[in-house]
Parts: C-alpha cells; sequence; structure tokens
C-alpha cells in the first residue's frame, strides 16, 4: 500500500502522477499498481473561482468539470500499463459539502462519477451515499459532516474506511459469482485466443478488451457503433505494434517508466523540505529571495515547498547533460489568498543552452545570457486567487517547448517574482511527453 496523496490536489494532480510514474518507488515505478484509488472528491467539487452563483450555472459546470478531470484519470490509468492487465481503478467519493448553494449542485460529483464509472467499467464508492439523508436532514448534527466546513471528525472517517471494507467484500464477492459462472456454467467457447494466445480482435471486441472512445459532448449517438469499432481497431493496432504476444515482453515491463529526468511534488513524509533543498542545491547556479519551507503549527496539512520570500526574488537552475529527451516541463504551484499572497506572480522562463558556451554564474550580465540561450517557452503564473476565493490549493502548469531539447543537452529554468512578495512552487516535472 502506498500512500501517495497530496493535500489540496485534484484529480489532475493524480493524472499527472499516473501518466508520468511519480510513484516514489524503484520498484513500484517498473511494474505499476495493481489498483489505483482516487478519492480527489472534495477539491474535484469546488466550483471554479471565476464563476459565481447564481449568475453562472455551478451545477453544469462542476459536473461538466467532474466528468472531465475522472474520464482523463480513468484513461490514462488504464492504459498506464502496456501489454499488462490494467490496474483496477477505485473512486471513493467522500464529500457531502458545502461548496455552493444548490444542493444538485453538491450531488454532481456522484452524478458524474458514477457515469464514468459505468461507462469504464471502474469501482464506484459513495460515502455521501450512505450518510446523506442524515447529513440533509439535519445540518446541525456533527456525525457525518462539519458544519460550513467540508472536513469532519472521525466518526466520519471511520464510517468511510467501513464504507470502503464493505464495497471491497461485494466487489470480490460478485467477481467470484462471474467467474464461477464463466468457468463452470457457461460452456461458450472463448475466443481469447487462437491457438497461439495470441488475442485476436473478434475478442477484444467481445470481451471488451479495449478503451472505448471518450465520453464527450461531441460523442453523437448515431456514431457509436462506428466509434467503439474504431477503438477496438487502435487497442488492436496497439497489442500488435508493441509485440504484446512476445515472450520477451516480462523484460520489458520491468523497465522503470518514468518518461521524465526530474519529477517530484511536495508530498508530507516524502519529499520534504530536506528533499527540496538537496533538489536546489545541486541544480540551482543562481539564487535571490527564494527558500525551503516546511511550517509544522498545522501538522501535515502545512505542506513543503520553496518559495519567495521578498519581492523580485529570482533564482536560476541549470540542468546539464540531460539524460532524456524534454519535450515538456510542468510547474506544481500553491495559490492560495489573504494579504501574504497579495498580486502574487512569477515568471517562468525556459531555455536551452547554446553549445560550446561557458558556465552561467550569479554575475552574469542579461545581454550575455540572451546570447548563450535559446528561449523554449515563457509563462507567467499567478499565486493568489481574486478577493472571496479562500481556499488554498495545489495547481499545475505545463508549458510545451517550442523545440525538443535533446539528450545530452542543457536546460535552464529562471523563474523571477514580477509581483508580490510571496510564491510558493510545490513541484516540477522535466518530461518527455
Amino acid at each position: 500500500m502506498y500512500n501517495l496523496g497530496v493535500g489540496g490536489t485534484g484529480s489532475s494532480t493524480g493524472t499527472n502522477r499516473v501518466r508520468y510514474w511519480m510513484y516514489g518507488d524503484k520498484d513500484l515505478s517498473k511494474v505499476g499498481p495493481d489498483v489505483i484509488i482516487n478519492s480527489y472528491s472534495t477539491n474535484d467539487s469546488l466550483p471554479p473561482w471565476d464563476k459565481k452563483w447564481p449568475e453562472d450555472d455551478l451545477v453544469a459546470i462542476v459536473a461538466e468539470n467532474v466528468r472531465t478531470v475522472l474520464q482523463d484519470f480513468v484513461r490514462e490509468a488504464l492504459s498506464s500499463k502496456t501489454c499488462s492487465v490494467p490496474p483496477l481503478v477505485v473512486h471513493v467519493d467522500d464529500y457531502i459539502g458545502p461548496q455552493q448553494p444548490a444542493l444538485l449542485g453538491e450531488l454532481s460529483y456522484v452524478s458524474s462519477m458514477t457515469q464514468i464509472a459505468k461507462y469504464y467499467d471502474t469501482v464506484g464508492i459513495s460515502y455521501g451515499e450512505v450518510v446523506r439523508d442524515i447529513v440533509y436532514q439535519n445540518n446541525m448534527d456533527t456525525t457525518f459532516a462539519g458544519i460550513g466546513d467540508v472536513h469532519y471528525g472521525y466518526l466520519a472517517h471511520q464510517t468511510i474506511a467501513w464504507s470502503v471494507g464493505f464495497a471491497s467484500v461485494e466487489l470480490l464477492t460478485n467477481y467470484c459469482d462471474d467467474e464461477y459462472v464463466a468457468r463452470t456454467v457457461s460452456k461458450k467457447e472463448s475466443t481469447a485466443a487462437n491457438g497461439n494466445n495470441t488475442i485476436s480482435i473478434e475478442s477484444k471486441r467481445e470481451n471488451e478488451l479495449y478503451l472505448p472512445p471518450p465520453l464527450t459532448r461531441d460523442f453523437l449517438l448515431e456514431n457509436a457503433t462506428a466509434e467503439f469499432d474504431a477503438a477496438a481497431d487502435v487497442a488492436h493496432q496497439s497489442y500488435i505494434d508493441n509485440d504484446c504476444n512476445s515472450s520477451n515482453r516480462s523484460s520489458i515491463i520491468l523497465e522503470d517508466h518514468n518518461p521524465c529526468v526530474v519529477s517530484w511534488i511536495s508530498t508530507p513524509g516524502n519529499y520534504n523540505k530536506n528533499a527540496i533543498n538537496q533538489f536546489m542545491n545541486r541544480y540551482k547556479i543562481a539564487l535571490d529571495g527564494w527558500e525551503a519551507e516546511q511550517k509544522m503549527t498545522e501538522g501535515w496539512s502545512n505542506k513543503a515547498g520553496w518559495v519567495a520570500t521578498k519581492s523580485n526574488a529570482s533564482f536560476t537552475m541549470q540542468f546539464k547533460n540531460i539524460e532524456n529527451n524534454v519535450k515538456t516541463v510542468t510547474i506544481y504551484f500553491l495559490r492560495s489568498w489573504g494579504e501574504k499572497w497579495k498580486d502574487s506572480r512569477a515568471k517562468f522562463t525556459i531555455s536551452r543552452r547554446k553549445e560550446n558556451t561557458a558556465d552561467m554564474g550569479k554575475n552574469i550580465t542579461t545581454d550575455a545570457k540572451k546570447e548563450m540561450l535559446t528561449i523554449l517557452s515563457e509563462e507567467e503564473i499567478s499565486g493568489v486567487y481574486d478577493d472571496g476565493y479562500t481556499y488554498s490549493l495545489t495547481l499545475s502548469r505545463t508549458m510545451s517547448l517550442s523545440d525538443v531539447v535533446l539528450k545530452g543537452e542543457s536546460l535552464n529554468i529562471d523563474v523571477d517574482l514580477i509581483s508580490g512578495s510571496h510564491f510558493k512552487i510545490m513541484g516540477m516535472m522535466l518530461c518527455n511527453k
């Protein structure tokens, strides 16, 4: 069992963990998980900061957002282990509210989650459905929910554990019943193999051994059959292209699947203040007004990060002789609220160092730096929400580079605080996809 959850994050962060194999364990990064539990329901249920009730239809907006992020997560997870049995995806919905006025809006998550779970044949477990009637009939009772707060007490957490335990037993029972019917009752011949253990396209269609087409507003009923057939064809072609029937697949599966030369996200008890300092000391070549932070006044809820401590703070990192091609750079950052975060905004510049140039130190001039570097991406990121949005969330921004930084080349990241006096970086990735 690996706990890779990070407070203040949503399914998009979880999707990146799966896509880039950010499992933080040497063995797990080779074989991948057998079961993945998604329990981001509270943050996924949060309405966007720039949408207001009743001017905006928060019920529909949240439902659509949840459907999008959960579908991305599920599709990434189910396609993460080429030629192997995909992991079992389990959705655990522990959200009751309150994050928007309409009761129907508070049901947006479970509605979309159930739809996605059924469409992709994954597992959906909802604590909310167990206690919802009790909570809503008396919203002053704190047994199973908080008053005016998404957080609740130990009885609610125990009930969540019991709900997951009960659902797991029910899942196992149903699976055993299905296997019994398939092996002893049903006499239908399996078309899974054609004599040499190769899975045929007919078998993929009959046994639904493929990822169905994405469930979007553009997916028309009249095109459904053709879309499903096309999805099966794509899956079968991938099976052939990856030589999944080869007897040598076992050695291939045990390779490290992480496509990144750098990938980390701040996690209590894992990538902490010391780990961040070690990372920065290894790669930084210029530093002014940034430091690692980990305050524990509220326990593990205060995650470690790399923070700007004054106006106009800046730093530069240099990654020499990179071990793999880099196409994207992803920054994890905290977006918060309050006076401390006023006007918080940082500029990120990704550059490739030109060949046959000297090392860049802290005293190099701006003009000289321009001569030595080719800028591949620039982006400004805000670290503060507008007034009235009192949440602190870890978000991510992925920058696609205008050109690939090839293996063996050098890459620079410059970060400048262009307004405000505080900004918090929670992680970063330099990846080949």
